[in-house]
């Protein structure tokens, strides 16, 4: 995964974000389905952006496994690499994830931008 299919978070760019809210389609930290139906930002292999491929990357692992992602990660990653401690607080994030607000993003978004004008 190169990052490079044309997808791309609406957290990072402004486009995608306005999609959103003039189609009422769900960001991706609300893990819907259908977060997962923004437009290409550009075409694959243009250029290098964080995005929903790799959301999708997920998605292929769940339909061909038939497990959920998490549970898939566990059993064929985490378990056989001994790591277990770990595993819970990999757990916890991604059940409190939803639970985040956009205005937070927003406001890391800012200031990680921020950093890197420095």
């Amino acid at each position: 995964m190169t990052h490079t299919a044309g997808f791309a978070y609406e957290i990072w760019q402004e486009p995608i974000l306005r999609y959103q809210e003039a189609t009422g389609t769900p960001g991706i930290i609300s893990c819907q389905d259908r977060a997962l139906t923004t437009p290409l930002l550009f075409d694959p292999g243009e250029r290098w952006e964080y995005g929903i491929n790799i959301d999708w990357a997920g998605k292929m692992v769940e339909a061909v496994s038939g497990q959920k992602l998490g549970a898939y990660l566990k059993a064929n990653l985490f378990e056989p690499l001994g790591i277990y401690g770990r595993w819970r607080k990999v757990q916890l994030l991604f059940s409190t994830f939803p639970l985040y607000k956009r205005a937070t993003f927003r406001r890391q978004k800012a200031y990680m931008r921020s950093e890197r004008l420095r």
